[in-house]
């Protein structure tokens, strides 16, 4: 994992950090990933984003399975976020699909997140809550092209590096990685053979977040839209994060994917979205 950093012209010694976590092979590259980093340093906010995207360097020559049921990619994250903007840097977080799960898995993991990582706040864009539905789900939605496309990426750099796990196991990819036809069965050949466990379903359970929503200490807003077809709204536990003091959600009608910044408004009636606000 690395990270891509922007620091603010308009104000070099500011503290103020956005810290984005972007979904499944995303990148700075990414037209919502960019608009975010646009509007922080407008606004007088360095950016660092996380690039789960392998570098195309030679210099990488094995990787690691990052285990996302452990808190330590998140906490790499915001200590490299710290090496650079200073100790008492302000972050503030926002996660998009899959990136959201992994920043609120994260933000649970601490009883004071905003004092020991000094994450301020958190916002969460079209979120994944629950990850073995959301995988049924993303294999179902737009005649299974965005399955297709994450995976496209993933069989690449699976076909294209070397990972450390393989240094002491040389076969455990080998057989039928690059064959799979979806992202349940790729993570049944992949993660969960690196880590030893034994199936898909147990790990993307204990990977999801959806159960942990009410250990989030930190202020969280939740954008989500009813017509995103990838992480739907009816995955998100609405009804824990209704008993929390500390999260407000918003609704749209439109919004699709990660499209928040993009589709401000109906090309009809030129009015902007209707949003429902649940606090």
């Amino acid at each position: 994992m690395t990270h891509d950093y922007v620091r603010c012209l308009k104000d070099p010694s500011s503290k103020k950090v956005v810290l984005v976590v972007p979904g499944a092979n995303s990148d700075i590259e990414m037209n919502h990933i960019r608009a975010v980093v646009r509007q922080a340093s407008k606004r007088g906010y360095h950016a660092i984003v996380v690039n789960p995207v392998v570098p195309p360097q030679d210099s990488v020559k094995a990787l690691e399975i990052i285990d996302y049921r452990q808190d330590h990619a998140l906490s790499r994250s915001v200590a490299v976020t710290k090496e650079l903007f200073g100790e008492d840097a302000q972050i503030y977080a926002v996660g998009f699909s899959l990136g959201s799960n992994y920043l609120l898995k994260h933000l649970a993991c601490h009883s004071d997140c905003q004092r020991k990582c000094g994450i301020k706040a958190a916002v969460s864009v079209s979120g994944a809550f629950d990850l073995p539905s959301t995988c049924v789900d993303i294999r179902n939605a737009t005649l299974g092209l965005y399955d297709y496309y994450v995976l496209k990426k993933f069989k690449k750099v699976f076909g294209s590096h070397r990972f450390k796990v393989q240094d002491e196991k040389p076969t455990i990819f080998s057989d039928g990685v690059l064959k799979a036809t979806n992202l349940y069965e790729f993570e049944s050949m992949t993660r969960v053979r690196a880590l030893g466990m034994k199936s898909a379903a147990k790990l993307l359970r204990e990977i999801s977040c959806n159960q942990r929503v009410l250990q989030i200490k930190a202020p969280l807003l939740i954008l989500a839209a009813k017509d995103d077809v990838v992480t739907k709204v009816d995955r998100i536990p609405i009804d824990d994060l209704k008993k929390s003091p500390h999260a407000l959600m918003a609704i749209y009608e439109k919004g699709g994917h990660c499209d928040f910044f993009f589709a401000k408004k109906s090309k009809r009636s030129g009015k902007t979205y209707h949003k429902e606000f649940i606090p």
